[in-house]
């Protein structure tokens, strides 16, 4: 599951304190910075109206990331995008 290692590193940072996260995953990175919102307000469902996949993982990684200062990008490029709330 792409996103258990993030959720792992999120456990064990304090509420508030900047966590950075480096994913070669585009599901992990654009998950966080842009699908979770979308997918949340439509209660864990795709644009398409079809249920998230781990939608379970997704919601504690969701809980986990909002309680963080945190900055998600692809290890593969260069470019460091702050994850707006």
């Amino acid at each position: 599951m792409p996103n258990s290692g993030p959720s792992s590193a999120l456990t064990f940072n304090s509420p508030g304190e900047r966590v950075c996260i480096l994913s070669d995953s585009e599901i992990t990175v654009r998950g966080l910075n842009e699908w979770r919102y979308g997918w949340k307000a439509r209660g864990w469902r795709k644009a398409n109206g079809k249920p998230v996949a781990n939608a379970d993982l997704w919601r504690r990684l969701d809980a986990l990331a909002d309680a963080a200062d945190r900055y998600v990008t692809s290890s593969i490029g260069s470019e460091v995008m702050p994850v707006s709330h």
